[in-house]
């Protein structure tokens, strides 16, 4: 958690709505939007989305990120050699083969906004498991936040972008939380949102305006 907290380098890497034999997510689009204006234009970030976001881009760039925000589907295969795993474009997957050879060693949080990313399995060796979640950790992050269940677009656009609010340097929250407070802090956010909150929200995240059909 210390390291976690510990002020570095600001680079947003974020892959959004690959385009898979999968159902698309617009809302991971509108997400990723809304969580790379909090880091603009002070720390430049570099996201893809839909086609682009494949595999061989963010291999390319997953090196230099602070922040790792993969909006996209995913799964695990429990008992399975690759663990989770995350479906990116052009038929490609990122799994932890991909991530344990020390490419996050820089990396604050990564954040895999996908179905079952965090699924793992205990069922071979006992102390310890496989999955999305550990390839973070072992690739060198010094923190992991996955879904564990299928998850609603709107609601969790909301609470991704209050997340980032609160975790991200150029966000209007004072000093940075660390990201299981900030995480914490954001799902009692949501938990309590009445719509005039989320309709003051959306006018200060306007790529989430679509989303919630709002002109």
């Amino acid at each position: 958690a210390k390291r976690a907290s510990a002020p570095r380098h600001q680079h947003l890497v974020g892959v959004a709505d690959p385009e898979s034999s999968l159902r698309p997510l617009p809302g991971s689009q509108a997400e990723l939007a809304a969580i790379r204006s909090l880091f603009e234009p002070r720390f430049p970030p570099s996201c893809a989305v839909g086609p682009q976001a494949t595999r061989s881009w963010l291999l390319q760039y997953v090196r230099q990120a602070s922040h790792l925000h993969l909006g996209c589907h995913g799964g695990s295969t429990l008992g399975g050699s690759s663990g989770g795993r995350l479906q990116l474009a052009n038929g490609t997957e990122l799994t932890i083969d991909d991530l344990i050879d020390g490419r996050l060693d820089g990396c604050r949080v990564v954040v895999a906004s996908a179905c079952q990313s965090g699924h793992y399995s205990m069922a071979d060796v006992l102390d310890e498991f496989t999955g999305l979640p550990a390839g973070f950790l072992q690739a060198g992050a010094a923190c992991a936040i996955v879904s564990l269940w299928q998850v609603e677009d709107r609601a969790t656009a909301l609470l991704m972008a209050r997340l980032y609010e609160l975790l991200a340097p150029s966000g209007n929250t004072g000093k940075p939380l660390g990201p299981v407070a900030a995480l914490r802090r954001a799902r009692t956010w949501l938990r309590q949102l009445t719509a005039d909150q989320v309709d003051s929200f959306i006018q200060a995240y306007p790529p989430l305006s679509d989303l919630f059909g709002r002109p």
